[in-house]
């Protein structure tokens, strides 16, 4: 998770996924969870974004300083993404 993002838009990234899941197709290229992937890995990659912007929000609505939330928001069910079983749980 990154505090300063100038030229992204992290927030549309999820409706994008959202416009890619209806599109018809078998075979996915991306940057994440793995180089080709399939529907599920779009999927997945879906719930990772709903569950960290859903454990942010919390963070932040607890008053967690802003800050804290990369070393606090902790996202168990995302496991098998290689960078947070490398301890970015």
């Amino acid at each position: 998770m990154y505090a300063y993002l100038p030229d992204a838009k992290p927030m549309q990234w999820l409706d994008d996924l959202y416009q890619i899941r209806k599109l018809n197709f078998n075979t996915l290229v991306m940057a994440h969870v793995r180089p080709v992937g399939t529907r599920a890995d779009l999927n997945l990659q879906i719930s990772y974004f709903e569950d960290l912007y859903a454990e942010v929000d919390k963070a932040m609505q607890d008053g967690t300083p802003f800050f804290d939330i990369p070393t606090t928001v902790k996202l168990p069910n995302m496991n098998t993404f290689r960078i947070i079983g490398k301890g970015c749980t």
